[in-house]
């Protein structure tokens, strides 16, 4: 896990070179953190 905002910097630069070897130039951007987790389901049940 990439916990530290410098840890990205690495992956940064690889991704930007990639996209200027393309001719595609960002200039801003900003990091979403998104998780996923498993839930237990709820079972529905009609009113008596």
């Amino acid at each position: 896990m990439m916990a530290k905002a410098k840890d990205y910097e690495p992956l940064f630069k690889e991704i930007n070179r990639q996209l200027e070897s393309h001719k595609i130039i960002v200039k801003t951007g900003v990091i979403i953190d998104v998780s996923v987790i498993n839930t237990p389901t709820k079972q529905q049940f009609k009113n008596r």
